[in-house]
């Protein structure tokens, strides 16, 4: 009979300790930045386009967002223009942002608005006997309803003429 064979020992390596985990460098770039390109870097008259836009009276600030008030200049408008607009009375200028922008598709964004003036220009002020009018050439102007004739003439913008109209009105009383 053979005789029982011993097993031969087998040499125990000692497990692998899993390393510590360090907590990350914050100081220490962890992806590739990517340098600004000199093509990409220019002065502010030449990287971008300005536009300066007078929208007409009565025009919110919602209104500035709605694709349809940019159509007939959307050609004239590339994508990251910035556009400056001013309500043609004063109420009111913004800066815009051009965040889209395909065919006739002009999609902005409101950098800045500022309210100028709080005339409410659609209020009811009881006074019948003048009105206030744009008079081409002449300016804004204050007319007598009953005659036609201009009161006051050549003021710088529809504001002023209705405070100028109300300060006669209230003269005249």
């Amino acid at each position: 009979m053979a005789e029982p064979q011993e097993k031969p020992e087998v040499e125990e390596k000692p497990k692998a300790e899993k390393p510590e985990q360090k907590t990350p460098d914050l100081n220490v770039v962890t992806h590739i930045v990517t340098p600004v390109l000199a093509k990409d870097f220019k002065l502010t008259i030449h990287g971008h386009r300005e536009h300066d836009a007078i929208v007409p009276a009565g025009t919110t600030k919602k209104d500035l967002t709605n694709k349809k008030l940019w159509n007939h200049v959307s050609p004239k408008i590339v994508m990251h223009d910035e556009i400056r607009v001013i309500e043609e009375n004063g109420a009111f200028m913004a800066k815009l942002f051009v965040t889209f922008k395909h065919n006739l598709d002009v999609v902005v964004k409101i950098l800045e608005f500022y309210e100028l003036d709080d005339v409410d220009y659609e209020a009811a002020t009881g006074l019948d006997a003048y009105e206030v009018k744009n008079r081409g050439a002449v300016g804004w102007c204050v007319v007598d309803k009953e005659s036609g004739k201009n009161l006051f003439t050549g003021l710088e913008d529809q504001a002023a003429a209705i405070k100028k109209r109300d300060e006669y009105a209230a003269k005249v009383g």
